[in-house]
């Protein structure tokens, strides 16, 4: 008789912090589980060699593996922890892309890119009794906010593979997850753009664009960030040329900055900073017959440094 089936729907994923590279930081239910939802698992992405073997026949020659990784990627809410200073849920993934947390009790919870001390987490993601680990993963964050639609932040992690297990899934808490709130103009309060503040905003997405890198070699396997291109769209409604010429920003190439906020009540804000931001290739887009503008963002660090983007959890 074949075996129970697997349900796909029955996924849990559970993260924490490694307190040194790629070494099992043995996550647990009770305490570092994600809320997540569109995911994606590849639990065995390989590269091979051909040997290529010279034979009097055709066919075939052996594939060796030669490299062996894990991926994950889902999505979780954007929204703030439901206290004022207090780590979001999501806080221990965008360590795990290369963003330092700076947390100030009472005020607030800062995210900001770094190009050192990179940090990386143990991954448990359960497939209906199967367990796969992945240990020293470190990936990019994405963002996106739709008008009328929850907003949501995407992780894409890659780390080292370890043999799939039989193992349950434990009890869970995700009692840390706030639920988020629609984007509209009440639970979107603001929104700069270039100096613009009276926008109809339709969309707004940014990535942080890190380059994830798998390296191999004797005596040293690791997933590392290489560098990063942050990069967004916003599609707003086209107003007249005397308002804002987005044209001629594209044309001049002048930076910019950009904020948003998300969330109107205390603990449950999440505000978006770009002070060195680029607009170009402004295009016209047609929503429900009304002609909108949908713009490429470049976000660029001043000449400070690691500042290109920065979420804040107010």
């Amino acid at each position: 008789m074949p075996t129970p089936s697997k349900f796909f729907k029955k996924l849990l994923a559970l993260a924490k912090i490694e307190t040194a590279y790629g070494t099992d930081s043995t996550p647990t239910g009770a305490l570092n589980a994600i809320l997540m939802r569109n995911v994606t698992l590849t639990p065995l992405e390989q590269e091979t060699e051909s040997l290529e073997y010279i034979r009097p026949y055709f066919g075939n020659s052996p594939d060796i593996p030669v490299v062996n990784r894990a991926k994950v990627e889902f999505e979780v809410a954007l929204s703030g922890s439901g206290t004022v200073g207090t780590v979001p849920a999501w806080g221990a993934l965008a360590r795990a892309c290369n963003m330092s947390e700076t947390i100030t009790a009472g005020v607030s919870v800062i995210y900001q890119p770094v190009s050192a001390g990179s940090e990386s987490i143990t991954l448990y993601v359960y497939l209906d009794g199967l367990l796969h680990k992945i240990f020293g993963a470190r990936g990019s964050i994405s963002a996106s906010l739709v008008a009328t639609k929850t907003p949501t932040l995407k992780f894409s992690f890659t780390g080292l593979f370890q043999p799939v297990t039989d193992t349950a899934a434990p009890v869970v808490d995700f009692s840390k997850w706030v639920d988020p709130l629609p984007v509209s103009t009440q639970a979107t309060p603001t929104f700069n753009l270039h100096g613009a503040t009276d926008l109809a905003l339709e969309s707004f997405s940014f990535d942080l664009g890190n380059a994830i890198e798998h390296r191999v070699m004797v005596g040293l396997e690791e997933v590392v960030v290489a560098d990063r291109k942050a990069s967004g769209k916003a599609v707003v409604q086209m107003g007249t040329i005397a308002s804002k010429d987005w044209f001629a920003v594209a044309r001049s190439g002048a930076a910019g900055v950009l904020q948003l906020i998300q969330g109107a009540t205390a603990g449950n804000k999440v505000q978006i900073d770009a002070p060195n931001m680029q607009i170009s290739k402004p295009n016209y887009v047609n929503s429900k017959g009304v002609a909108m503008i949908s713009l490429d963002l470049s976000f660029n660090p001043t000449t400070l440094g690691n500042n290109e983007l920065k979420i804040t959890v107010l």
